[in-house]
């Protein structure tokens, strides 16, 4: 019995220092999580902003911004967010992205290739927000696109 407690720990211990940082138990392995480090010396305005930048491929097209009420709004259990960029041109839905959220203000952002847009199209972007059932609940109006690579737009829903 104490030589299969002995050789039990002794597995039990190789298996808890191997590659340093992880521990196995049976078929699974677990790693230690990295810290990441923050740039110093920067204010965190500053980190933030680079954190979305650095994110972005370079050359393409970045649209981020807020959706408020102009007040706090609690939404429903299942509400769902889109915001849609659009061509007014040629009327047509160039990007439409959907998530879900409980409260408003809330953050969105849209990334894509330059090739998408046509530098003589005009471009809105506009948010909806729905509950559950697909009703409508709030809605924004078309904000146009500045003809930049990189915009911050924010959306107020009535």
């Amino acid at each position: 019995m104490r030589l299969i407690f002995a050789l039990f720990s002794a597995l039990m211990l190789t298996s808890l220092t191997t590659a340093g940082a992880q521990t196995r138990i049976g078929t699974v392995t677990l790693t230690k999580a990295t810290t990441p480090t923050q740039p110093q010396n920067r204010p965190a305005s500053q980190n933030a902003a680079s954190t979305s930048m650095a994110s972005v491929p370079a050359g393409w097209v970045e649209v981020r911004g807020r959706i408020s009420a102009g007040a706090p709004v609690t939404l429903p259990v299942g509400s769902t967010v889109t915001v849609v960029l659009e061509n007014q041109t040629s009327p047509a839905t160039v990007v439409r992205v959907q998530f879900k959220t409980r409260r408003l203000s809330t953050p969105y952002q849209l990334i894509l290739s330059p090739g998408r847009l046509n530098s003589r199209s005009i471009y809105t972007v506009r948010s909806v927000i729905t509950d559950a059932s697909g009703k409508t609940l709030y809605q924004s109006s078309a904000v146009k696109l500045p003809s930049r690579s990189s915009s911050v737009i924010d959306l107020t829903v009535r």
